[in-house]
């Protein structure tokens, strides 16, 4: 299936690979080559270095959004079965506390946290509330029934970033290699709903949650 890809050396005794190697039985990433030669490896939808530590690798460990596996099973639930359900939820946005009246219909993941997409009766819309921010959770009630079309979760719109114009030739340059471009626009398909949580991921202010106030300082 690969011929050529390797030699014999007779003096090692052992195979090794060629620089014209490539793999034909699936696609490699490099993380693959630092989980296999520098024990690094994904838990929890993030990089952690098992002990012993490998002196050649770093991870940075961001801070672990928690999630409450209790809530989380309630939530699920309604999601699978399309019932009713009452959270009480903590706003960090607004600093509200209450119960609420929610018809989970969807999950997200923004890279950091899940958001769950639910029909929110108090408010009578279309909401995303952050699944760690659920305090509590009873048992799914009775069947939603019939609902409002979900418009910003169904529509997906593509998300066109320009490289700034401000850098100079040679900043844009090392961009546009690290990101893959081989112009100056950057393209992202994404659900409607998601947009606010991508552009600021992206360190972009326009239609993001930038303008909230940071929930850490440094001091």
């Amino acid at each position: 299936m690969n011929p050529s890809a390797m030699i014999y050396h007779t003096s090692r005794k052992r195979y090794e690979a060629v620089e014209s190697m490539v793999c034909v039985l699936h696609e490699p990433s490099f993380e693959e080559a630092v989980r296999v030669f520098l024990g690094g490896g994904v838990a929890g939808g993030r990089w952690s270095v098992p002990e012993p530590v490998d002196a050649r690798l770093a991870i940075v460990s961001l801070p672990v959004r928690h999630v409450d596996v209790g809530i989380a099973r309630r939530v699920l639930m309604a999601l699978l079965e399309g019932r009713r359900l009452r959270v009480r939820y903590q706003s960090a946005s607004t600093g509200s506390d209450g119960w609420r009246e929610l018809v989970p219909a969807g999950l997200a993941w923004d890279g950091q946290r899940w958001h769950v997409r639910a029909w929110c009766g108090s408010r009578e819309e279309w909401r995303d509330f952050v699944l760690g921010r659920m305090a509590a959770a009873n048992w799914p009630g009775e069947a939603a029934g019939d609902l409002p079309k979900d418009k910003d979760w169904n529509t997906f719109v593509t998300v066109k970033l320009r490289l700034n114009p401000e850098l100079s030739k040679e900043r844009r340059e090392a961009l546009r290699m690290d990101y893959g471009l081989r112009g100056e626009i950057l393209e992202l398909r994404v659900r409607s709903s998601m947009k606010a949580y991508l552009l600021a991921s992206m360190w972009i202010d326009q239609d993001s949650h930038m303008g909230l106030p940071r929930h850490f300082v440094v001091g």
